[in-house]
């Protein structure tokens, strides 16, 4: 995306919309809309009615820091992580430039949020039950990718241009069925990449 020139603010107008309207976004503003294929008019900044009344708050002052940047030049990928570190955002969580990177890479775009997860862990004295060996996997992007609805299949050691490792990777659970794990056997793969999983 190339840098955007200086431009007169217009007057804003905030719409609350529902849901639906949004995708998976808490909060859009027209400027990204512009790059993004959004449908939106411009000066306009759209929140997610379906949010508490203080997650619509934090998306606006979000939004609204946005695109004072935006105005000023400043490209939309430095705007936005410039606008969680400033004020947040109630469904994001702080994005490194390598996540971003990496998300950009495979994705073809940049990501339009972040979300705090908390990923379970096996405990100290907990046994992992082999489930057996992954023989590969099938995804779909979704939400804001640029590759949303294409469907993929991996199967297991193809690194691409016809070329496969033995990378042999236990599908493993946690002693109460609960959770699934990988367990990778090979010292490099599986990973990820802008072609997808390699590996």
């Amino acid at each position: 995306m190339s840098k955007s020139r200086k431009q007169k603010a217009p007057a804003i107008v905030i719409r609350y919309v529902p849901t639906r309207v949004l995708r998976d976004y808490a909060g859009v503003n027209w400027m990204w809309a512009r790059n993004n294929g959004f449908p939106m008019p411009d000066g306009e900044i759209w929140i997610d009615a379906g949010m508490s009344k203080k997650k619509q708050e934090q998306t606006l002052r979000h939004e609204l820091f946005e695109v004072r940047r935006m105005m000023k030049g400043q490209q939309y990928w430095k705007a936005h992580t410039a606008a969680l570190s400033a004020v947040g955002n109630p469904v994001s969580a702080q994005t490194t430039a390598a996540a971003a990177s990496t998300y950009a890479g495979f994705h073809g775009n940049n990501p339009r949020k972040a979300r705090k997860v908390s990923l379970p862990q096996p405990q100290p004295g907990q046994s992992l039950i082999a489930i057996g060996v992954l023989d590969g996997l099938q995804y779909t992007p979704y939400g804001s990718s640029g590759r949303k609805g294409i469907h993929f299949t991996h199967r297991a050691g193809d690194i691409g241009d016809g070329k496969n490792v033995n990378a042999k990777t236990i599908l493993a659970t946690d002693d109460r069925g609960e959770n699934l794990y990988l367990i990778p056997q090979h010292p490099e793969y599986p990973k990820f990449s802008a072609r997808g999983i390699l590996g």
